[in-house]
């Protein structure tokens, strides 16, 4: 067929007992073909094994298959098969396959194993498919990488995995990747943990990278401490030749070693103006109890700017404390400015 030989190689027979093993070997089946200027192979074995070393076994099928496509060459390998114990273990495969193929100069793969087994080491885990794909966008390779599956008991952890998913692309020369992971964890050490998604994502915009990164998810024990993230994004840009950067956190932990601390957002920005640079700190948040110390602050600022030959910066704290160590403090405003005029520099300190 297209241009190859195929041979088929039968052998019939039955062995009733051999060294107390019952074999009944079928069918023996080699063939090969030719597809797409690849050759294609297929391996049959039917046969029934009703005892061996007391494991029953029963294989139907090995099939491989490989061609060509787009100058890639693709591989099929199915099993069809039955185990009905090994080891005291019940394994049974059906097929699996794995496929490649080009596209845009990369290459994909495809992964799929189909398959169930019932107990394993006291351990029901049930497989059911896992592909990986590859392929090329902008110069940048994005892969997934799917599994699905249920795990009914592992070492008395439930664990349900669905989807892996990992993504990568380029955009205006910075290579973005998305990793989701979808699950949910019952019991992992009596601690319930679930993760939805966590997002990294990176840009380029006037010559700076910028990345988000997303985690969602709910924790609802960890060390008998509730903590639930969701979301912390760090972006970065340039302007005027500095680099600005916004870190948001927003959580909430309800307990943590017996301290509240919720933090809402941190950010940092920085920005230059006359030849100097100025940055904004603000962090908003608050405390409530750490050591027994209230504190909140709300926001630090730092500005600086250049005037007649001569750097002025702001500092500007707004905060309270309402207990530190006993002691109420409260610091308002701290502003020193500095200019030069007729070649002589005045300063003034405002607290």
């Amino acid at each position: 067929m297209a241009g190859r030989t195929s041979c088929g190689m039968l052998v019939y027979g039955r062995s009733h007992k051999l060294r107390h093993v019952g074999l009944w070997q079928v069918a023996q089946v080699a063939a090969c073909w030719s597809m797409a200027g690849r050759t294609s192979c297929g391996m049959l074995v039917y046969g029934r094994s009703h005892k061996l070393r007391h494991v029953g076994l029963w294989q139907v099928a090995q099939v491989a298959s490989c061609w060509s496509m787009a100058g890639r060459t693709s591989c099929v390998m199915l099993v069809y098969g039955r185990s009905h114990k090994l080891r005291h273990v019940g394994l049974r495969q059906v097929a699996q396959v794995a496929s490649c193929w080009s596209m845009a100069g990369r290459t994909s793969c495809v992964m799929l194993v189909y398959g169930r087994s019932h107990k394993l080491r006291h351990d029901g885990l049930w497989q059911v498919a896992q592909v990986a794909s590859c392929w090329s966008m902008a110069g940048r390779t994005s892969c997934v990488m799917l599994v699905y599956g249920r795990s009914h008991k592992l070492r008395h952890v439930g664990l349900w995995q669905v989807a892996q998913v990992a993504s990568c692309w380029s955009m205006a020369g910075r290579t973005s990747c998305v990793m989701l992971v979808y699950g949910r964890s019952h019991k992992l050490r009596h601690v319930g943990l679930r993760q939805v998604a966590q997002v990294a994502s990176c840009w380029s915009m006037a010559g700076r990278t910028s990345c988000v990164m997303l985690v969602y998810g709910r924790s609802h024990k960890l060390r008998h401490d509730g903590l639930w993230q969701v979301a912390q994004v760090a972006s970065c840009w340039s302007m005027a030749g500095r680099t600005s950067c916004v870190m948001l956190v927003y959580g909430r932990s309800h307990k943590l070693r017996h301290v509240g601390l919720w933090q809402v957002a941190q950010v940092v920005s920085c920005w230059s103006m006359a030849g100097r640079t100025s940055c904004v700190m603000l962090v908003y948040g608050r405390s409530h109890k750490l050591c027994h110390v209230g504190l909140r602050q709300v926001a630090q600022v730092a500005s600086c700017w250049s005037m007649a030959g001569r750097t002025s910066c702001v500092m500007l704290v707004y905060g309270r404390s309402h207990k530190l160590c006993h002691v109420g403090l409260r610091q308002v405003a701290q502003v020193a400015s500095c200019w030069s005029m007729a070649g002589r520099t005045s300063c003034v300190m405002l607290v």
